[in-house]
């Protein structure tokens, strides 16, 4: 059983999305996730038929998603904000094309599930280390050479 305060949106998931074959431009991912944050619906970014590409800073907005789901899309990078998101515990980044995390990363000290697969890692920030309650990581499928050592300090981990 889980508690969210008040407020909490508990998943965040965007499967509502029309099949227009254009790329969603920054200002309608914004509207997206601004229209999400005020109805606190349940949304899901997941699988836009490949349509996003970046993510937008308007990701400050969701501070009290606890699951966000992005998977199955083109997103590059992480905006470097993502480690605002203070009540995530759920990331889902499987199937992009990201290639590095940001510093601010090791903010999401209360993600306890992250997927990473699937995408072009080449390496972890050193920030990764704060993960201290991860305990389903996925990050199979990226092009790192090795593992940092620091991995091995996340005693959470499956």
């Amino acid at each position: 059983m889980s508690f969210s305060p008040p407020g909490f949106c508990q998943k965040i998931s965007l499967n509502q999305i029309s099949k227009h074959k254009e790329k969603y431009n920054l200002v309608k991912v914004a509207a997206l996730i601004k229209n999400a944050a005020k109805s606190k619906e349940n949304v899901d970014l997941h699988k836009l038929i490949h349509k996003i590409e970046w993510l937008s800073l308007s990701l400050l907005k969701l501070v009290n998603v606890t699951e966000l789901n992005i998977a199955d899309n083109q997103i590059m990078a992480l905006v470097t904000t993502i480690g605002s998101l203070n009540a995530l515990t759920k990331l889902n980044t499987r199937s992009n094309q990201i290639i590095n995390l940001p510093d601010s990363f090791g903010k999401l000290i209360n993600l306890t599930d992250l997927d990473l697969h699937a995408n072009r890692l080449k390496s972890m920030p050193a920030t990764f280390r704060n993960l201290i309650n991860l305990i389903d990581l996925d990050s199979g499928s990226n092009e790192f050479a090795h593992f940092p050592d620091f991995l091995g300090n996340l005693t959470s981990l499956k």
